[in-house]
């Protein structure tokens, strides 16, 4: 799912609107009200470092009609010498007579940037500069224009560093401030299919508060929407350009750190993306296995990781919620539908064993994701199989560390350092430690259960899904505690 929806951003009409009065400070306020858009719902405590402007907003507010206007409030001195000139009166101190409006012109190439001509941008860098209203940064900025030439700081030196902040002969004054603010102007950009590193100054281009979260095997995934033109797609050419909409992107990305160890946050996501990168480079790669978007880490500024993350398509909801009618309620499916999307992600598993001698050991509706695919035509949507937190060869090392699940279908990891209870889907031998019995056939008999909460379904609803549940319901730890399971088992095992 795209997720797309409106803008966050109330830019849209700025550039139809006549301005009148002072431009800067229109320019000025219509720069805050896009930034402070992107941090709605987002606490307090974390406004600062999470406030940016987005790319699109930029463009919209210092667009050329805009620009044109303000350049010519820019330069009224110039102006009123054209009207009353003097003997001597140059452009810069130059040597050739004023034209004003020759100067705008230049002065907008200088700004907008020609890529035809190797101009670079300069908008992100005066909206620095206006966002405050800095008069003596705008001065400086109009001697940059004034300097008859290309040779200046654009928006492709931001953030200044304080040796370039130096050498362009900024007063001290002002190094406090653009070292304060600059990080706003330069938000990333997110490209698919890409490993990215960032660190822990640069702003990512979410917009608000994150829509949803739920808690995996190995990490946390939450729901992000993407500001507009901050994510790219990859061209045939190796080039990216960003993704044709103009509305935000909504992404899940799954965080791996959950109260673990830097160490063992890594290592799973280390070895989660080596496996989802091996499927997706393979010829045999199922299309109704979720594959990952790419990947992000963020560094802290003295170089260590902070924490990983895996990029991924944003689904409709989980299998789970459609069974429990939670989620599609008002869809209208048929039993060989169904039947057939189950055929889909048993074909799925197969591929993982067959072709990739990978074992999921986490079949579960949780993680088995509902695409709703929405035509004018018809309706239809995909299962996909997800989260590989427990995933490994067969031929792999036993995972340490402990990974934990706190969704209602509670995962736990085959390698705990201690005995609990199992989980609902799991098989009985994954529960046993250095039993070496957790194969495909662990895998098969998870895909049973989900089989059999599916064919429930089918029958009376989720009714009888609840019912299913309620039915298969064991004690354990001498009546203190109990879980929907498919089996009867201790409360332990000895490993």
């Amino acid at each position: 799912m795209n997720g797309q929806q409106s803008p966050s951003s109330p830019r849209s009409s700025t550039s139809s609107r006549p301005l009148r009065g002072n431009i800067a400070q229109h320019i000025s306020d219509e720069i805050k009200a896009a930034i402070k858009a992107t941090t709605a719902g987002v606490p307090e405590s974390l406004v600062q470092s999470k406030r940016f402007l987005p790319k699109g907003d930029l463009q919209t507010i210092l667009n050329l009609q805009i620009l044109k206007s303000y350049l010519r409030e820019l330069f009224a001195s110039i102006e009123e010498s054209r009207q009353a000139p003097e003997e001597g009166a140059w452009i810069g101190g130059g040597h050739e007579p004023m034209d004003l409006d020759a100067l705008i012109d230049n002065a907008l190439t200088l700004i907008a940037g020609d890529t035809a001509r190797g101009i670079p941008s300069r908008r992100a860098l005066l909206a620095l500069f206006l966002y405050q209203r800095r008069t003596g940064l705008l001065a400086i900025f109009k001697s940059w224009l004034l300097s008859k030439g290309t040779k200046f700081p654009s928006d492709d030196d931001l953030p200044f560093s304080q040796q370039r902040l130096e050498q362009e002969n900024i007063p001290n004054q002002y190094h406090d401030y653009i070292n304060d603010y600059q990080s706003i102007f330069t938000p990333v950009v997110l490209r698919k299919g890409q490993n990215q590193t960032f660190t822990s100054k640069d702003r990512l281009p979410y917009i608000g508060a994150h829509l949803a979260e739920q808690e995996g095997s190995s990490g946390i995934v939450y729901t992000r929407k993407v500001a507009p033109y901050h994510w790219e797609i990859q061209l045939d050419n190796g080039g990216y350009i960003p993704a044709e909409t103009r509305d935000p992107m909504i992404l899940a990305l799954k965080v791996f750190n959950g109260g673990r160890s830097g160490q063992e946050a890594r290592a799973d996501f280390e070895i989660e993306r080596k496996i989802l990168e091996d499927l997706r480079n393979s010829n045999f790669a199922h299309r109704m296995i979720l594959l990952h978007w790419g990947s992000i880490t963020i560094q802290d500024e003295q170089g260590p990781p902070i924490y990983h993350s895996l990029i991924f398509e944003c689904a409709t909801y989980s299998l789970e919620e459609f069974l429990m009618g939670e989620k599609g309620v008002e869809l209208s499916w048929t039993a060989s539908l169904l039947l057939a999307k189950l055929v889909d992600i048993v074909q799925a598993l197969a591929c993982l064993h067959d072709n990739f001698d990978t074992l999921h050991l986490d079949i579960k509706p949780d993680n088995i994701l509902v695409f709703e695919k929405t035509s004018s035509a018809n309706f239809d949507f995909e299962w996909k199989i997800s989260d590989f937190g427990l995933a490994r060869k067969r031929t792999a090392k036993p995972r340490a560390g402990h990974l934990l699940d706190l969704n209602r279908s509670t995962s736990k990891s085959a390698s705990l350092l201690a005995t609990r209870n199992a989980g609902r889907y799991q098989a009985p031998e994954i529960q046993q430690r250095k039993s070496s019995k957790a194969g495909q056939k662990s895998d098969v008999w998870s895909m049973g259960c989900v089989a059999l909460m599916v064919t429930g379904f089918m029958i009376d609803g989720s009714k009888r899904v609840t019912d299913l549940t309620n039915r298969l319901q064991v004690e354990y730890k001498n009546n203190a505690g109990y879980n929907n399971l498919f089996y009867v088992t201790n409360d332990s095992w000895e490993w």
